[in-house]
């Protein structure tokens, strides 16, 4: 079994050839969209997510920054691409604010908002610079959650899952967890969190809270690395990825955890698989064995149909 810091450490940092160390402009006037040449940059992509419309897919491309595309994969224009390195988009409630985790600044693995343009950059100051944030999600249009790692803590890792007030403030720790998500009515928090079976060994599980009843219920139970994981559309079902030693699987259940099947697809480490709010499509990323890109791809859920939304990226 992998050590849980090995893993939460690989899936943030997979892909990753150098971090360029640049910084955001943090100001309400959105900075010049135009891609700047890079050497260094990598044709993969990863961390697609649906905006709360449904009309556009944010996600980030390895050594550049954001992007955004139609649902279908069209007009792809930068977004945020000054650090290279800004990964992990979360949509606010409204759609109009963005949240992500970037190592810009000097600090490690931090979090930001910003507006949906990408202007108006700000720094999660109420989190710990000293710690890296994994991962967050917006509970509305003003409040926040995000999972917190204290790494390196000889052969173990702190991880603790916050809530914050409005303008992001006032973390309060609620369970102990990371990369969390949310359901479409904002009611429950997904995330994964460290947990240790009944032989003694720890991995990777799904984790639920529930925000009315202030609990958690822990969903898999399995001797593999379960992570990556979010609701569909309407909270009836899970979806998340298992490592296991043949690969990397994209899986489905229901939301009590029960009913567990794999989707056939092997796909990135690190990648986080994201329902449309119709419920007609996930995203994913996966490689693609052709190019030897990783590609974002959207997955018609009726069909069975895979359409690669980053071939013949700009």
């Amino acid at each position: 079994m992998k050590k849980i810091l090995t893993l939460a450490t690989a899936l943030l940092l997979a892909g990753t050839s150098s971090v360029l160390q640049a910084s955001h402009t943090n100001s309400a006037t959105k900075s010049d969209p135009t891609p700047r040449p890079n050497p260094s940059a990598s044709p993969h992509f990863n961390g697609p997510v649906f905006s709360p419309d449904g009309q556009k897919v944010y996600y980030h491309q390895i050594g550049v920054g954001i992007w955004s595309m139609d649902a279908d994969g069209r007009h792809k224009k930068p977004i945020i691409i000054e650090n290279m390195n800004d990964r992990w988009v979360r949509f606010s409630a409204n759609g109009k604010k963005i949240s992500f985790v970037s190592p810009m600044r000097g600090f490690p693995w931090s979090g930001y908002t910003a507006n949906a343009d990408g202007s108006n950059v700000q720094l999660l100051e109420s989190a710990d610079t000293d710690n890296w944030q994994m991962g967050l999600a917006w509970l509305d249009d003003e409040r926040l959650v995000y999972g917190e790692m204290v790494p390196f803590q000889k052969d173990k890792t702190i991880q603790t899952l916050y809530l914050t007030d409005a303008n992001a403030a006032n973390p309060k720790a609620i369970a102990k967890g990371v990369w969390p998500a949310m359901s479409s009515d904002r009611s429950k928090i997904i995330y994964g969190g460290e947990k240790t079976a009944e032989d003694g060994t720890k991995n990777f599980d799904v984790l639920v809270y529930d925000l009315a009843s202030s609990t958690e219920m822990q969903v898999t139970t399995n001797k593999e690395n379960d992570y990556g994981a979010t609701f569909s559309h309407d909270g009836s079902e899970i979806y998340f990825i298992r490592a296991e030693d043949e690969g990397n699987w994209l899986m489905v259940m229901k939301a009590d955890g029960s009913d567990q099947r794999s989707l056939g697809i092997a796909v990135q480490a690190d990648s986080r698989p994201a329902a449309s709010p119709d419920g007609k499509y996930l995203l994913f990323a996966k490689p693609n064995f052709v190019t030897q890109h990783l590609d974002i791809f959207r997955l018609d859920l009726t069909t069975g149909d895979q359409s690669n939304l980053t071939a013949n990226h700009p």
